[in-house]
C-alpha cells in the first residue's frame, strides 16, 4: 500500500509581502497570513498593513538585528509590533529566517516574552 493522506486537510495560504505596496486585496489569491519583515525599510508597518486588511498579520520581529539587540530592545520591539497590530489575528515572528546564529538567550527571551503577552 501506497501513503494515505490524512483524513483531515490543513492549508496555510501565506503571502510574503517584503518589499510589495500592499496585499493583494481581490486580484484572486485567496490568502490567510500575510507576513512582512516590517521592521525593513521600505516594508509596511503592522499599523498600515491592518489599515489594508482583516487578515492575520505575520511579523514584527527585526530578523536582522535580533542576533545582535539586547533582550530589552527585543521586548519593546515586540510590544510595539503587538501595540500596532493588535492580539487578534496577528504572529508576533520575526519577519523573515532567524539567523543560525541567533544566540539561545535571545530566542528563549523571544518565546518567554510572547507567552507573556499571551497570557495578558
Amino acid at each position: 500500500m501506497g501513503f494515505r493522506p490524512a483524513a483531515c486537510r490543513l492549508e496555510f495560504r501565506h503571502f510574503s509581502l517584503n518589499g510589495a505596496i500592499a496585499p493583494p486585496g481581490d486580484r484572486g489569491v485567496d490568502v490567510v497570513v500575510f507576513s512582512v519583515s516590517d521592521r525593513l525599510t521600505g516594508n509596511p508597518s503592522p499599523a498600515e498593513l491592518r489599515k489594508m486588511t482583516d487578515k492575520c498579520l505575520m511579523g514584527g520581529i527585526n530578523e536582522q538585528k535580533i542576533p545582535e539587540r539586547s533582550l530589552p530592545e527585543i521586548r519593546a520591539e515586540m510590544q510595539d509590533a503587538i501595540k500596532q497590530a493588535g492580539q487578534r489575528k496577528f504572529m508576533l515572528t520575526p519577519g523573515c529566517t532567524s539567523a543560525p546564529q541567533t544566540p539561545e538567550h535571545i530566542l528563549r527571551c523571544v518565546r518567554e516574552t510572547s507567552r507573556s503577552f499571551a497570557g495578558a
